[in-house]
């Protein structure tokens, strides 16, 4: 994949392949949304979660998650918009090929790769990589 450089927030252009993508600051849309976050529960221990199989005899994990409503209004919304150098994120429409997500094959073969180039052209690298870990519903004691 090739990336061209960002263009002061104004829109990033790169390429996969035969396939060339636009990407352009998040623009507002929405309010704001409530969604349940899964937070630790209090513990005596200090808690623990292997994402991998755990040594012989050592649980998966031992500490529990709780579902906790959370309202979360809109960065694109913001006076200003998010700066990585800033609030550590920044926002951007990124439009991918990958039709149905419940498709692992797609995702693992073109939205990873759609993502990491999305990184590459804000950031300005050369090089970006993933980490892929568990989602919530396949970690054991989280509430389904």
């Amino acid at each position: 994949m090739q990336a061209q450089a960002r263009d002061s927030h104004q829109g990033v252009h790169g390429r996969a392949g035969d396939t060339a993508y636009t990407f352009s600051p998040a623009r507002p849309r929405l309010l704001g949304v409530e969604a349940a976050l899964s937070y630790l529960a209090p513990t005596a221990e200090r808690p623990y979660s292997y994402m991998y199989d755990p040594p012989a005899g050592i649980a998966q994990q031992n500490c529990e998650y709780r579902l906790r409503p959370v309202w979360m209004g809109d960065a694109r919304a913001m006076a200003s918009p998010p700066s990585i150098h800033v609030e550590g994120f920044e926002l951007w429409d990124a439009p991918t090929s990958v039709e149905d997500f419940d498709d692992e094959d797609a995702i693992r073969n073109r939205y990873y790769g759609e993502a990491a180039e999305l990184a590459k052209c804000v950031t300005g690298a050369d090089h970006a990589s993933y980490l892929i870990t568990r989602s919530d519903s396949e970690r054991p004691g989280v509430p389904r």
